[in-house]
């Protein structure tokens, strides 16, 4: 059995290519209209597998070149998932993944509104503002938008801290605010996947 942990940036395009994105888009077919939210559970639970491998593995696959539209086919299916069935569950979960996943790439400067990195950050908000024209603002404040420095002194190096929501009950993650980054993330240091 091929460990999950060596495979490669090509590899884990490939995961995602070939199982990930046709599970979603199964997902996405009626599969038993006598259970409604068995299926709603099922969805919520694959877009957390996803957002999770991705985060998992971000390291990886910023490497690709493909990365931008493995970027935008993940964000492609964050609105399909928010407009499946009109399911609250998922309306409540997709804005949450997508902070945790925007706040990630964030704080590890892969997404910013710097000149270089430009073209990925309109791209994103472009994408989202489709189906969440709010999240922008409820993710960043607009003081806070602009390239990542880390502070004088700043040792910490992690992306986000991932927390369980109050109550608990929830199997979603949700972020704080991120910290300051001063070079990307190294696989050991992204948010483990539970």
């Amino acid at each position: 059995m091929h460990d999950l942990q060596t495979l490669s940036a090509a590899e884990w395009e490939d995961c995602f290519n070939k199982v990930l994105f046709p599970l979603l888009s199964k997902l996405l077919d009626t599969i038993n209209s006598q259970d409604p939210s068995g299926i709603e559970e099922t969805r919520m639970r694959a877009a957390t597998l996803l957002c999770k491998v991705f985060l998992q593995h971000l390291t990886p696959l910023l490497s690709l070149s493909t990365f931008t539209a493995l970027w935008l086919t993940i964000l492609e299916f964050m609105d399909k998932y928010m407009h499946a069935d009109r399911s609250d569950l998922l309306n409540e979960a997709i804005p949450e993944l997508l902070k945790n996943m925007l706040l990630v790439m964030y704080t590890a400067g892969i997404l910013s509104s710097s000149s270089e990195d430009t073209q990925l950050w309109k791209l994103t908000w472009d994408r989202i503002h489709t189906f969440l024209p709010n999240l922008r603002d409820d993710v960043f404040k607009p003081h806070e938008i602009g390239p990542r420095k880390p502070t004088e002194g700043s040792t910490n190096k992690s992306p986000a801290v991932v927390q369980t929501p109050p109550g608990g009950s929830s199997s979603l993650p949700t972020t704080t605010q991120p910290q300051p980054v001063s070079d990307p993330p190294s696989q050991e240091q992204l948010p483990p996947v539970a």
